[in-house]
């Protein structure tokens, strides 16, 4: 071909090396190879835990066919990544329904195809500072997607690097964010010294390679400063010392079936909660909390006995009170919580629930409760209701429950400790999660009750598990997960994960963890949030902007001129 760069293109003097290959071949290659690096970055179905070097690359083919092709074709290229690429990373939702994977899949092509156009346009008008912008350009959309009812965090890039314990620790000052921006101005920098040196009308040789390097380097000394000062900060996070207490606790999995109705069905789940705990119990002494997993008791504990509308259920619920009683132990555990507020109808939480018998009558129950802030969209809530009356009731007859949504972050403290419980993918967002701790008396302890058993996906509860430890390493304090199937985990507050239980099986896991003692000292991620985040898209829009007016000066005069 003569030039893969169109004429009103960044750089119309230069050609691929590739030179017989038609424009539209290289860059469906190359999308096609960021589709397959991004999914192998993170946790899949080929690599459980993903190959998390691959994200430092994953960008590259996605900013040179920005930067490359035209206005007119980018946002396909786009398109095809988005819809494939999630397509690859979110294959579970096929287990849940196919028509909402298509949906999903749908949604992030469309995204995406937007996302190409202005990186596209990035390249046009920021030519001096294109290698900063674009990965700036990058983290702002992924911080703009995991906000709102649409909010989803799944498939922020920074979440490959969940294992990797030196730069972790840096989400104590950004979050998420700062890794995420890290692996794209990596992508970034591999891009522009492979730019410079493949778009060269010169022979290809190792004096070009170096002139490319040389071009680059200030960026490239950018980015290695920034990786060398986390891993030094990391570094120091991990080998700082506090004063710490032990607590001791069992988490649940029990592997239920959440499709499963009835009351036999919710006898047989109780029975094996109750079964597994007393094997835990008796195994292992001193156990302060018993952690069951999300709506791990289907019948609402204060609704059945208030309403007394069923002698099956109560009969259930009265049994499950007495073992609660007889137990020398704190239970948290996952119920629905339905509250009369009108006359016909009722306000159903997705609620995390403790029963402690040194603070509060177990019989009659006087729980303490949390109720779910963040519910799933579609799934769990739709306040749209009005505007889409069809699709309302289609989704109240379907396979889904509708919550109400709670309002009040609560700290529990009970058994000389202060906890939070962040329900299912809450764990997810960080900016929900920081609140807990933030507050007057903090929490010391996330206990995050999942259930992922309906994905029937191990990809899936690794995705779910890569996010989850970056809520302990952003606000240092350990996290425990008590799951219906995976995964059921004690991570500690620099985000390691210290022990597991295999994924789809009945079991229970004891462990202890250590949690601050006196004053919970906050991190500046929790104290500030998404500050990072922000800053980002500041900055992007900004250099864009700036760019756009000496782009904009530029070809007025070079008008004028001729």
């Amino acid at each position: 071909m003569n030039s893969v760069v169109p004429q009103q293109s960044v750089q119309p003097s230069k050609q691929i090396f590739l030179n017989k290959i038609p424009d539209y071949v290289i860059f469906m290659m190359l999308t096609a190879f960021g589709v397959i690096l991004f999914a192998l970055s993170h946790p899949g179905v080929i690599f459980e835990k993903g190959v998390p070097f691959l994200a430092y690359i994953a960008l590259v083919p996605v900013f040179f066919v920005s930067r490359h092709d035209s206005f007119k074709t980018v946002w396909l290229y786009g398109f095809a990544y988005g819809f494939l690429s999630y397509a690859l990373y979110c294959q579970w939702l096929t287990s849940y329904e196919l028509v909402v994977f298509f949906i999903s899949c749908a949604v992030y092509a469309v995204i995406f195809a937007a996302v190409f156009t202005l990186l596209h346009a990035t390249y046009l008008v920021c030519r001096k500072t294109a290698a900063i912008t674009a990965p700036l350009v990058w983290c702002a959309y992924e911080y703009i997607k995991s906000l709102g009812y649409l909010g989803f965090s799944y498939g922020v890039i920074g979440y490959t690097q969940w294992q990797n314990q030196l730069l972790l620790q840096t989400s104590s000052l950004g979050g998420v964010w700062m890794i995420s921006f890290l692996c794209a101005l990596s992508s970034s920098c591999i891009e522009s010294v492979a730019n410079d040196f493949l778009c060269s009308s010169q022979k290809k040789s190792l004096l070009l390679l170096r002139a490319a390097f040389r071009k680059n380097a200030p960026w490239l000394i950018f980015t290695a400063s920034l990786f060398c000062g986390s891993i030094i900060y990391g570094a120091v996070v991990l080998n700082k010392k506090s004063d710490t207490q032990t607590v001791k606790i069992v988490c649940v999995q029990n592997n239920a079936d959440p499709w499963k109705n009835g009351v036999d069905s919710y006898r047989r789940d109780i029975h094996s909660l109750k079964t597994l705990t007393d094997i835990s119990l008796a195994n292992n002494d001193n156990v302060q909390f018993v952690v069951w997993p999300e709506t791990a008791v289907v019948p609402s504990v204060l609704y059945t006995l208030a309403a007394k509308n069923s002698s099956e259920r109560i009969q259930l619920v009265t049994e499950l009170l007495s073992y609660f009683d007889e137990k020398d132990c704190a239970f948290v555990i996952g119920n629905e919580q339905s509250e009369r507020t009108h006359t016909m109808y009722t306000d159903d939480y997705n609620a995390a629930l403790v029963f402690d018998k040194q603070l509060h009558s177990i019989i009659p129950p006087e729980p303490t409760m949390y109720k779910k802030i963040h519910l799933v969209p579609f799934t769990e809530y739709f306040p749209y209701g009005k505007i889409f009356p069809r699709l309302y009731k289609k989704l109240l007859n379907g396979d889904t429950h509708l919550w109400t949504p709670g309002r009040e972050y609560v700290v529990f403290s009970q058994r000389g400790v202060r906890f939070s419980t962040p329900i299912c993918f809450e764990d997810t967002f960080g900016s929900l999660c920081r609140k807990f701790v933030n507050k007057k008396d903090g929490a010391q302890l996330f206990v995050n009750i999942s259930n992922d058993a309906w994905s029937k996906s191990r990809a899936c509860q690794y995705q779910h598990l890569s996010m989850a430890v970056f809520r302990a390493a952003e606000n240092q304090i350990p996290l425990v997960r008590s799951t219906a199937s995976g995964i059921t985990c004690f991570i500690d507050r620099t985000g390691k994960v210290r022990s597991q239980v295999p994924q789809f099986t009945e079991t229970a896991l004891c462990d202890e963890v250590e949690v601050n003692s006196g004053v919970q000292k906050k991190t500046l991620y929790t104290k500030a949030g998404d500050w990072f985040a922000v800053f980002m898209l500041l900055c992007a829009a900004m250099l864009f902007c700036a760019e756009t007016v000496r782009w904009v000066v530029e070809r007025k005069r070079q008008n004028e001129v001729k």
